[in-house]
């Protein structure tokens, strides 16, 4: 389930503007059952808001995957990925908002959540995509359990091959919004809370003068960013991430704000879509 990253943000958004009528939704061939399409919200919850003080949390002031007072993305999001390792369940909130730069008038929106339980071995994936009106014009459902892989829509397709525990960790960042974050030139930023998790703060107002190639590709060409935020945890965890930076893509300039964030530690359950 690919993001709007640049290479295709130009042919969704031509999709888009060719659509007329009401909503539709993205189905797989298959069986003659169908399931009802769970309702993907529209934006992300929001994590939780920082404490405003600098300090105020109990961690000590060095901050981890550090080099030369930079942070070293690489290192923050090999942690990341390993910080979820002893979790039983989790939830993963990913989200793009993307506007004309020009006057920040509104173009798409692009929400998914990823459910997680890991000791029942079951993942949910629920993404669409949401015009201004509020018309949904994509929706997709992916779901994983201790046998089966199936797209589900109004047919459902389910293959045989089901939950992996390395590709379940994977899937909580592949192809999300943490792909920009080796982009920002990220500094260490004082610590505070995230819905009571002690947290480590990075922040950044520019890209680095170098890019890597995978971050670029989702920022579109010239990007410039307006602003970044990363607060990670103790464990090396990314709680929330969030860049709002502008890139060219096609002539056309857009404005997207990039918000990734993990909720509902060991309160997620997985239910499933299929059919009994």
């Amino acid at each position: 389930m690919k993001r709007l990253y640049a290479a295709g943000l130009l042919a969704v958004l031509l999709v888009l503007a060719g659509c007329s009528g009401g909503p539709t939704t993205t189905t797989a061939d298959g069986p003659d059952a169908t399931t009802a399409v769970p309702t993907v919200p529209t934006t992300t919850t929001d994590p939780g808001t920082p404490d405003d003080p600098r300090n105020d949390s109990g961690l000590s002031g060095t901050h981890p995957a550090v080099s030369d007072g930079q942070l070293n993305a690489t290192r923050l999001l090999r942690g990341h990925v390993e910080a979820f390792r002893p979790l039983a369940s989790f939830t993963v909130q990913d989200s793009s908002v993307v506007r004309h730069a020009g006057n920040e008038s509104l173009v798409v929106t692009e929400a998914e959540r990823r459910r997680f339980n890991i000791s029942a071995q079951r993942v949910l994936v629920e993404r669409r995509l949401t015009l201004p009106n509020g018309t949904v014009r994509n929706q997709q459902v992916r779901y994983t359990n201790e046998t089966l892989t199936c797209a589900v829509g109004a047919t459902t397709e389910c293959s045989s091959g089901g939950f992996n525990p390395s590709e379940a960790l994977q899937a909580t960042t592949v192809d999300t919004s943490l792909a920009t974050v080796p982009a920002p030139r990220f500094v260490p930023n004082g610590t505070t809370t995230v819905n009571g998790t002690d947290a480590y703060r990075y922040t950044a107002d520019q890209f680095r003068d170098s890019i890597p190639a995978p971050a670029q590709a989702p920022l579109g060409e010239d990007p410039t960013l307006r602003s970044a935020t990363l607060f990670v945890s103790e464990s090396g965890q990314i709680l929330r991430y969030q860049a709002v930076y502008e890139g060219t893509i096609d002539g056309e300039r857009y404005l997207t704000t990039a918000t990734y964030g993990v909720t509902a530690v060991g309160e997620t359950s997985v239910p499933s879509p299929l059919s009994d």
